[in-house]
């Protein structure tokens, strides 16, 4: 539903220089197995960052993103949103920020809410940044 959403956005002139566009980075939180990520690449989408906070979860990412051949669009990185993000990360160059299925347990999301800010403070009021929250039945105050 968000690789719709963000394609319907994109084709509707929201995203210019982002995506199949190529000027600006996507950054994906809370990659997984890149799915999303490996999607909008299909879909001509390039500089996409996909992270996630596991290392083995990012092997897995990367040998997903080069099984589907999408590896000229996609980078792969760890980053644990309690650390500063990864040197290869450049903050000012992301026009995008996408997180699907991120939130899962009724605690303090903290370290994802410093991300949050530090991408929103890096862009100021020319932010794009998109989350995409499942409550799966808890209460999110945003």
């Amino acid at each position: 539903a968000l690789k719709n959403a963000l394609l319907a956005m994109e084709a509707s002139g929201n995203f210019r220089g982002i995506g199949a566009d190529q000027g600006m980075r996507v950054l994906e939180l809370g990659a997984g197995t890149g799915e999303l990520a490996i999607e909008l690449a299909r879909a001509g989408w390039r500089n996409i960052v996909a992270t996630d906070g596991e290392p083995a979860v990012v092997r897995n990412m990367k040998y997903n993103v080069h099984a589907n051949k999408v590896g000229h669009s996609i980078r792969c990185l760890k980053w644990d949103w309690a650390d500063a993000p990864p040197n290869k990360l450049d903050l000012t160059r992301v026009g995008l920020c996408i997180a699907s299925d991120v939130v899962y347990y009724d605690r303090p999301h903290t370290d994802l809410a410093v991300v949050l800010r530090r991408l929103f403070d890096t862009h100021g009021a020319s932010a794009n940044e998109m989350l995409g929250v499942p409550t799966r039945g808890l209460r999110v105050l945003m």
